[in-house]
């Protein structure tokens, strides 16, 4: 899979998981789960950084604030 392919796939999890939560707020499972995948998402992105042009990292940058405003 290519690194572009990769951090899609971790963002498509991170709000998948966000998104298919069960109950407001999440049970104790479900925070672990969507904090151990924003951790990831995080550490690709940075592992990442500068292999996106300047306007695909603002978008990024805007889909993984987007999926983590408010619950953290």
């Amino acid at each position: 899979m290519t690194d572009f392919g990769k951090q899609t796939s971790l963002t498509d999890s991170l709000c998948s998981a966000i998104l298919n939560q069960k109950t407001y707020p999440p049970t104790e499972t479900e925070w672990i789960r969507i904090r151990s995948l924003a951790e990831k998402v995080q550490e690709e992105k940075d592992a990442l950084n500068g292999h996106y042009s300047a306007e695909g990292m603002d978008f990024y940058d805007r889909m993984f604030l987007k999926a983590m405003g408010g619950h953290f």
